[in-house]
Protein backbone atom coordinates (compact mmCIF):
# COMPACT_ATOMS: atom_id res chain seq x y z
CA UNK A 1 0.00 0.00 0.00
CA UNK A 2 1.60 3.48 -1.24
CA UNK A 3 1.62 6.12 1.24
CA UNK A 4 2.81 10.06 1.20
CA UNK A 5 5.81 10.61 0.66
CA UNK A 6 8.61 13.52 1.84
CA UNK A 7 10.25 14.03 -1.57
CA UNK A 8 7.23 15.40 -3.17
CA UNK A 9 7.73 18.50 -1.34
CA UNK A 10 10.44 19.53 -3.20
CA UNK A 11 8.68 18.85 -6.29
CA UNK A 12 5.73 20.68 -5.49
CA UNK A 13 6.41 23.05 -2.31
CA UNK A 14 2.54 24.36 -2.44
CA UNK A 15 2.18 20.16 -0.65
CA UNK A 16 0.65 20.43 2.70
CA UNK A 17 0.47 17.03 4.25
CA UNK A 18 -2.40 16.38 7.19
CA UNK A 19 -1.14 13.19 8.95
CA UNK A 20 -4.15 12.93 10.58
CA UNK A 21 -6.59 12.99 7.75
CA UNK A 22 -4.02 11.31 5.95
CA UNK A 23 -4.59 13.34 2.69
CA UNK A 24 -2.88 16.32 1.19
CA UNK A 25 -3.89 20.02 0.56
CA UNK A 26 -2.93 22.36 -1.15
CA UNK A 27 -1.80 25.47 0.26
CA UNK A 28 -2.41 28.10 -1.46
CA UNK A 29 -5.86 26.78 -2.26
CA UNK A 30 -6.40 26.25 1.14
CA UNK A 31 -5.65 29.70 2.58
CA UNK A 32 -7.28 31.51 -0.19
CA UNK A 33 -10.42 33.58 0.78
CA UNK A 34 -12.43 31.97 -1.68
CA UNK A 35 -11.54 27.99 -0.63
CA UNK A 36 -14.78 27.32 0.79
CA UNK A 37 -16.74 28.01 -2.48
CA UNK A 38 -14.69 26.50 -4.81
CA UNK A 39 -16.31 24.24 -6.94
CA UNK A 40 -15.13 21.50 -8.28
CA UNK A 41 -11.75 19.28 -8.27
CA UNK A 42 -9.82 21.73 -6.88
CA UNK A 43 -12.15 21.56 -3.41
CA UNK A 44 -10.76 18.39 -2.95
CA UNK A 45 -7.33 20.67 -1.98
CA UNK A 46 -8.73 23.12 -0.25
CA UNK A 47 -11.77 21.94 2.15
CA UNK A 48 -10.42 20.35 5.21
CA UNK A 49 -13.15 17.80 5.22
CA UNK A 50 -11.59 16.53 1.68
CA UNK A 51 -7.99 16.02 1.16
CA UNK A 52 -6.31 14.40 -2.26
CA UNK A 53 -5.48 10.47 -1.28
CA UNK A 54 -4.81 8.72 -4.52
CA UNK A 55 -0.86 7.84 -4.08
CA UNK A 56 -1.14 5.72 -7.07
CA UNK A 57 -2.01 8.73 -9.26
CA UNK A 58 -0.01 11.18 -7.33
CA UNK A 59 2.77 11.75 -9.62
CA UNK A 60 1.10 11.37 -13.02
CA UNK A 61 -1.11 13.62 -15.02
CA UNK A 62 -4.36 12.98 -13.20
CA UNK A 63 -2.94 13.71 -9.89
CA UNK A 64 -1.18 16.85 -8.71
CA UNK A 65 -0.13 18.17 -12.27
CA UNK A 66 -4.17 17.84 -13.01
CA UNK A 67 -4.53 20.30 -9.88
CA UNK A 68 -2.48 22.38 -10.99
CA UNK A 69 -3.27 22.91 -14.22
CA UNK A 70 -2.37 25.55 -16.83
CA UNK A 71 -1.57 29.16 -16.15
CA UNK A 72 -5.20 30.71 -15.76
CA UNK A 73 -6.47 27.82 -13.30
CA UNK A 74 -7.95 28.15 -9.56
CA UNK A 75 -4.44 27.30 -8.06
CA UNK A 76 -2.27 30.02 -9.94
CA UNK A 77 -4.93 32.61 -8.59
CA UNK A 78 -4.96 31.12 -5.40
CA UNK A 79 -0.80 31.20 -5.58
CA UNK A 80 -0.62 34.89 -6.87
CA UNK A 81 -2.75 35.70 -4.22
CA UNK A 82 -0.71 34.07 -1.56
CA UNK A 83 2.45 35.81 -2.38
CA UNK A 84 0.35 38.75 -2.97
CA UNK A 85 -0.75 38.38 0.84
CA UNK A 86 3.01 36.80 2.16
CA UNK A 87 4.30 40.70 0.79
CA UNK A 88 1.71 42.09 2.66
CA UNK A 89 2.70 40.02 6.09
CA UNK A 90 6.38 40.73 5.42
CA UNK A 91 6.07 44.40 5.00
CA UNK A 92 3.77 44.45 8.17
CA UNK A 93 6.48 42.95 9.56
CA UNK A 94 9.04 45.70 8.60
CA UNK A 95 7.55 48.20 9.60
CA UNK A 96 6.75 46.41 13.28
CA UNK A 97 10.50 45.93 13.74
CA UNK A 98 11.55 49.58 12.07
CA UNK A 99 8.92 50.77 14.57
CA UNK A 100 10.86 48.28 17.12
CA UNK A 101 14.09 49.62 16.85
CA UNK A 102 13.09 53.37 16.87
CA UNK A 103 11.37 52.06 20.28
CA UNK A 104 14.49 50.64 21.45
CA UNK A 105 16.65 53.80 20.60
CA UNK A 106 14.37 56.26 22.04
CA UNK A 107 14.66 54.30 25.59
CA UNK A 108 18.17 54.19 25.39
CA UNK A 109 18.21 57.83 24.80
CA UNK A 110 15.71 58.94 27.29
CA UNK A 111 17.89 55.93 29.88
CA UNK A 112 20.96 58.01 29.02
CA UNK A 113 19.13 61.42 29.58
CA UNK A 114 18.15 59.97 33.48
CA UNK A 115 21.64 58.52 34.13
CA UNK A 116 22.95 62.08 33.35
CA UNK A 117 20.76 63.75 35.67
CA UNK A 118 21.74 61.42 38.30
CA UNK A 119 25.72 61.75 37.67
CA UNK A 120 25.40 65.91 37.55
CA UNK A 121 23.62 65.68 40.63
CA UNK A 122 25.95 63.22 43.00
CA UNK A 123 29.50 65.68 40.94
CA UNK A 124 27.62 68.65 42.61
CA UNK A 125 26.65 67.07 45.79
CA UNK A 126 23.55 67.80 45.48
CA UNK A 127 20.35 65.65 47.15
CA UNK A 128 18.51 63.58 44.86
CA UNK A 129 14.78 63.33 46.83
CA UNK A 130 12.46 65.54 48.43
CA UNK A 131 10.66 65.59 52.04
CA UNK A 132 7.58 65.13 49.53
CA UNK A 133 7.29 63.34 46.28
CA UNK A 134 4.04 62.82 45.58
CA UNK A 135 2.13 63.82 42.76
CA UNK A 136 0.49 66.42 44.38
CA UNK A 137 3.67 68.07 46.11
CA UNK A 138 4.87 71.08 44.54
CA UNK A 139 8.24 70.52 44.83
CA UNK A 140 9.38 66.88 44.94
CA UNK A 141 13.03 67.31 45.03
CA UNK A 142 15.62 68.25 42.92
CA UNK A 143 15.97 65.27 41.13
CA UNK A 144 12.06 65.15 39.85
CA UNK A 145 12.20 68.73 39.65
CA UNK A 146 15.44 68.54 37.41
CA UNK A 147 14.29 65.94 35.18
CA UNK A 148 10.92 68.03 34.42
CA UNK A 149 12.89 71.10 33.77
CA UNK A 150 14.58 69.24 31.18
CA UNK A 151 12.19 67.48 29.96
CA UNK A 152 9.99 71.22 29.28
CA UNK A 153 12.48 73.14 28.28
CA UNK A 154 14.67 70.51 26.02
CA UNK A 155 14.17 72.67 22.51
CA UNK A 156 15.50 75.98 24.45
CA UNK A 157 17.97 74.33 26.94
CA UNK A 158 21.10 75.11 25.50
CA UNK A 159 20.72 78.57 24.42
CA UNK A 160 19.03 78.93 28.03
CA UNK A 161 22.44 77.35 29.64
CA UNK A 162 24.52 79.66 27.44
CA UNK A 163 22.74 82.75 28.78
CA UNK A 164 23.17 81.18 32.54
CA UNK A 165 26.86 81.32 32.17
CA UNK A 166 27.17 84.66 30.85
CA UNK A 167 25.25 85.83 34.21
CA UNK A 168 27.37 83.71 36.43
CA UNK A 169 30.42 84.74 34.90
CA UNK A 170 29.49 88.65 34.37
CA UNK A 171 29.77 89.71 37.86
CA UNK A 172 33.34 87.75 38.09
CA UNK A 173 34.45 89.80 34.79
CA UNK A 174 33.39 92.68 35.65
CA UNK A 175 34.75 93.00 39.63
CA UNK A 176 37.04 95.68 40.63
CA UNK A 177 40.89 94.45 42.38
CA UNK A 178 39.62 95.75 45.60
CA UNK A 179 36.08 93.74 45.52
CA UNK A 180 38.16 90.67 44.40
CA UNK A 181 40.98 90.69 47.05
CA UNK A 182 38.35 91.46 49.87
CA UNK A 183 36.11 88.26 48.04
CA UNK A 184 39.49 86.65 48.78
CA UNK A 185 40.18 87.69 51.93
CA UNK A 186 36.18 86.34 53.14
CA UNK A 187 37.06 83.03 51.62
CA UNK A 188 40.48 82.81 53.84
CA UNK A 189 38.82 83.54 57.21
CA UNK A 190 35.86 81.44 56.48
CA UNK A 191 38.17 78.42 55.14
CA UNK A 192 40.38 79.06 58.74
CA UNK A 193 37.53 79.08 60.98
CA UNK A 194 35.92 75.59 59.27
CA UNK A 195 39.21 73.58 58.74
CA UNK A 196 39.67 70.62 60.95
CA UNK A 197 39.52 66.93 60.72
CA UNK A 198 35.74 65.81 60.36
CA UNK A 199 35.51 68.63 58.02
CA UNK A 200 39.05 67.46 55.94
CA UNK A 201 37.17 63.74 56.35
CA UNK A 202 33.52 64.64 54.73
CA UNK A 203 36.01 66.64 51.68
CA UNK A 204 37.75 63.84 51.04
CA UNK A 205 34.68 61.09 51.22
CA UNK A 206 32.56 63.73 48.60
CA UNK A 207 35.88 63.56 46.27
CA UNK A 208 35.89 60.49 45.89
CA UNK A 209 32.33 59.64 45.08
CA UNK A 210 32.92 62.43 42.66
CA UNK A 211 35.36 60.40 41.48
CA UNK A 212 33.38 57.27 41.01
CA UNK A 213 30.96 59.13 39.70
CA UNK A 214 33.26 60.13 36.45
CA UNK A 215 33.98 56.20 35.92
CA UNK A 216 30.23 55.23 35.22
CA UNK A 217 29.89 53.49 31.97
CA UNK A 218 26.71 54.58 30.71
CA UNK A 219 26.52 52.70 27.98
CA UNK A 220 26.82 49.57 30.55
CA UNK A 221 24.29 50.44 32.78
CA UNK A 222 21.73 50.87 30.21
CA UNK A 223 22.89 47.31 28.75
CA UNK A 224 22.71 46.24 32.34
CA UNK A 225 19.23 47.61 32.22
CA UNK A 226 17.62 46.39 28.95
CA UNK A 227 18.74 42.41 30.47
CA UNK A 228 16.37 42.63 33.30
CA UNK A 229 13.28 41.55 32.74
CA UNK A 230 9.98 41.48 32.85
CA UNK A 231 9.69 45.56 33.24
CA UNK A 232 6.26 46.78 34.40
CA UNK A 233 6.62 50.05 32.62
CA UNK A 234 7.79 51.03 29.38
CA UNK A 235 9.81 53.88 29.09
Amino acid sequence: MRSFRVDWYEQHPWLDYSTTNDATYCLYSFLSRDAMTMEGEVTVYAQPGAGYKNWKKATSKDGFRKHVGQNCSKHHSAALEYDNRKTTVQDVALAIEDQSISERLQNRSRIKFILDVCLLLAKQEIAFRGNNEKDNSENKGNFHEFVQFMTDNNNIFPTLYRLICLVCVLPVSTATTERSFSAMKRIKTRLRTTMGDTWMSDLMLLAIERDLTNKVDKDAVIDLFNDITPRRKRF
